[in-house]
């Protein structure tokens, strides 16, 4: 049984200021040491006797919600990021539900925790290098969500009910076994950016080319993705696409009018002559074959 001190420990442990979380992502959690402010003493925090803490990461130091009681703090907690010292909050993620977002990376985790559903405030999940094998549905129920990472997992499709999450803004899944985007992924009016390399995807939906807001693509290592762009083609505030096509033959940089970058690796002869002609044309774009 997990005590109120103990969980109050697990809590600071993960818990990161809402100010730098998205900055901090990348540190690693298991360097934390938790030091109360002008005090030596962990006691002084499990009683309370804290009025703030602070968490010191490779000199950073950043300071959190004070400790007013159990359930204030708890309903205070808006981003919480889970490592090996508080796993066992996974099983007690109903404690936050003012939770706005939610690191899981890392944690081997096979199946999303189901009390994730009733985290109705979440925007941001990130779930990256997991063994995650399928998105349950009730993660359409968050409509809040923002930003979404998959990558590194088992995936192999989205549930039909995805594109109900309309205030996506990126969308990361690389490095698993998709094959087929959502047919109405036109429906994420919002999204900006959307990094699906090394998966097993041959075919962009139609609505894929109609998304006006995408601004990076990343679809490297999908070797047999059939990448057309038309003239009723709409993505035209993308600035960054990187494709690994070996049957593409044209990219016509006319539907793209705010491109800056381009990657093609493993480009074919005949592509990498129209690329010389393309960087005649517009020569504001930087291109990597």
């Amino acid at each position: 049984m997990l005590t109120n001190s103990n969980l109050f420990l697990l809590i600071l442990l993960g818990l990161y200021c809402s100010g730098c979380y998205r900055d901090s992502k990348k540190e690693t959690s298991s360097n934390l040491d938790i030091i109360p402010k002008n005090e030596s003493n962990l006691d002084t925090i499990l009683k309370n006797e804290a009025k703030e803490v602070v968490i010191k990461n490779n000199s950073v130091d950043w300071q959190i919600a004070p400790l007013d009681s159990s359930y204030d703090f708890y309903s205070k907690v808006e981003y919480l990021v889970i490592s090996r010292k508080n796993r066992p909050l996974i099983d007690r993620l109903e404690m936050f539900p003012n939770l706005v977002g939610l690191d899981l990376a890392g944690q081997g985790i096979e199946v999303l925790p189901k009390a994730m559903s009733k985290l109705t405030k979440l925007e941001i999940i990130i779930a990256h290098r997991n063994a995650l094998t399928e998105i349950p549905d009730w993660i359409c129920g968050l409509k809040k969500l923002r930003e979404v990472d998959f990558e590194s997992n088992k995936l192999k499709y989205f549930p039909d009910c995805f594109t109900e999450l309309q205030q996506i803004e990126i969308l990361f899944f690389s490095d698993n076994m998709i094959q087929h985007l959502p047919e109405k992924i036109g429906s994420f009016s919002n999204l900006r950016k959307i990094q699906a390399n090394s998966n097993m995807i041959k075919k962009l939906p139609n609505e894929f080319y109609g998304l006006s807001n995408l601004e990076y693509c990343f679809l490297e290592g999908n070797s047999q993705l059939d990448f057309e762009l038309k003239k009723s083609s709409n993505l035209k505030n993308l600035e960054v696409l990187a494709l690994t096509c070996s049957n593409l033959t044209e990219v016509n940089i006319e539907y793209l009018p705010y491109l800056r970058k381009l990657y093609l690796p493993n480009a074919s002869a005949e592509l990498r002559e129209k690329l010389d002609s393309i960087k005649i044309q517009r020569p504001e774009i930087s291109i990597f074959p």
